[in-house]
């Protein structure tokens, strides 16, 4: 499952606003409400709206990638510096239990989070790559996701 932390492409960012957390917050409860429908008791609100529209069993979702392309646009320093975390806490807060991946590898992350590995570059810069996950730290999960060629011609030889 994928929730989307705050960065549409073709409008602001949220911003952190500790004056006024309530205006930032609304995409996470937008989102908690989300995993409520699909994991919560049919005694929750969510739960309850799932159960009527005929899903009265509960999905077990194991884990939530937050985000999805934030490095592009420069989306990388609000994610890095407030979304994530932001998401990352109110989403353990309530399922302790599931495994949280960052949208993008080489952050700072809390030990219980993954990372995604999608890259999207040169033929060349993919072929030097090649030994990557041989080098890698290993301290957290990593999801590979997506890799793409980003060329307009090139020549396999």
């Amino acid at each position: 499952m994928d929730l989307k932390p705050g960065y549409p492409f073709h409008s602001p960012t949220i911003q952190e606003d500790p004056a006024h957390p309530q205006q930032s917050s609304g995409a996470r409860i937008l989102h908690l409400d989300e995993l409520e429908f699909l994991m919560g008791l049919t005694s929750t609100k969510n739960g309850a709206l799932r159960t009527s529209l005929g899903y009265p069993n509960p999905w077990k979702i194991n884990c939530v990638e937050i985000g999805n392309k934030d490095k592009l646009n420069n989306g990388q320093a609000s994610y890095s510096l407030y979304r994530f975390s932001a998401f990352y806490n109110a989403v353990t807060a309530n399922y302790p239990d599931m495994t949280i991946i960052a949208s993008y590898a080489g952050i700072s992350l809390p030990s219980t989070a993954g990372q995604d590995y999608h890259v999207y570059n040169r033929p060349n810069l993919l072929a030097n790559q090649f030994d990557y996950f041989n080098h890698s730290a290993r301290s957290h999960k990593t999801l590979i996701e997506e890799t793409s060629i980003v060329a307009t011609s090139f020549v396999l030889s």
